[in-house]
Formats: structure tokens, C-alpha cells, sequence
């Protein structure tokens, strides 16, 4: 497997004061285990994860015909979708019905930010849980060590990667 090929994607709700709600769509590349692009709203629709997904288009290598992995949540396969992730050269593929383990790295990635950050607090509003993901998201990326990648931050993990790729 290389970076830009396998990509999951999901959703999580954080809990925001007076019985509010946002979500955050994620966007993991599975070889790299970095999040390459997620976006935040107060609905869960299929708005939120075009913008994931348009996140994750300019953030990462994809290469042609690389895989978006999924639940069959609505927003996932709705029409409009697919077609965004064909446009992207990309193929959909989809978790069974009740199988969360099918999508293991992203539900991992969730639950280490629940764990760690979005499970711990009450945000005041929209705009303090997108503060919080977009600093959550620095740090996983940057300082979090995974041991499926060496020990490493996903980023460091990546550019060692591509430097080892690059011609002499």
C-alpha cells in the first residue's frame, strides 16, 4: 500500500452547551494513519462530508482509482457523492450493514479523539468544537506516535516515506 490510496471516512458527534451537537467528518489515509481532511458543521449531512471530502482532495496524494472507504450512512451514498469521489478518480467502498470493525482505522482514530479531547468537554458553540478538532487534528498528525507506523507522527511517517521514494 502506498500514501493516496485507501482513504476512510466517517462521522462523530461532539457535544456543545445546552443539549447542542456538532460533527466532525474525518478522513484518514490508511498507510500514512494521518488525517488528511476533516471538516466540522452543526448538521450531519452530506454538505459536511463533501467538505471532508474536498479537504482530504487537497491535502493528500490521491492517486487514480484510490479507494474512499465508508459506512452506508446516507451522506455517503447519496448520488451527488459518489459522483464527487468519481470526479476525484476515486472508487466507493462500503463497510457491511452493523460491521464497524470493516472501517476499523477510521473508528480508531475516533476513538482515541473522544479519548483524548472530544469526549472531555462541552464545547460553547460551533465555532470552540472546530478550534478544538482543528488543534486535536494538528497534534495527531504531528506529535501523536502510532505504533503500526514505527513509533512515528503520521506526518513524520509520511515525509520519511516520500523521501525514501524520491529519486537520486
Amino acid at each position: 500500500m502506498r500514501e493516496g490510496q485507501i482513504l476512510a471516512f466517517d462521522v462523530t458527534a461532539v457535544r456543545l452547551y445546552g443539549s447542542r451537537w456538532a460533527y466532525f467528518a474525518a478522513a484518514l489515509d490508511m498507510f500514512t494513519r494521518e488525517l488528511v481532511g476533516y471538516a466540522v458543521s452543526g448538521r450531519n449531512d452530506t454538505e459536511l462530508v463533501r467538505r471532508a471530502l474536498e479537504s482530504a482532495a487537497l491535502n493528500s496524494n490521491l492517486q487514480p482509482g484510490w479507494m474512499h472507504h465508508s459506512d452506508r450512512g446516507a451522506s455517503y451514498t447519496s448520488h451527488a457523492y459518489l459522483a464527487q469521489i468519481e470526479s476525484l478518480k476515486g472508487i466507493a467502498s462500503f463497510s457491511d450493514p452493523g460491521r464497524p470493525t470493516q472501517n476499523a482505522f477510521i473508528e480508531s482514530f475516533f476513538k482515541s479523539f473522544k479519548a483524548e479531547e472530544g469526549g472531555l468537554d462541552i464545547y460553547t458553540d460551533l465555532q470552540d468544537a472546530e478550534r478544538a478538532v482543528t488543534a486535536y487534528v494538528a497534534l495527531y498528525n504531528t506529535e501523536r506516535i502510532h505504533s503500526s507506523i514505527g513509533m512515528k507522527p503520521p506526518t513524520t511517517f509520511r515525509q520519511e516515506n516520500n523521501d525514501k521514494h524520491q529519486p537520486s
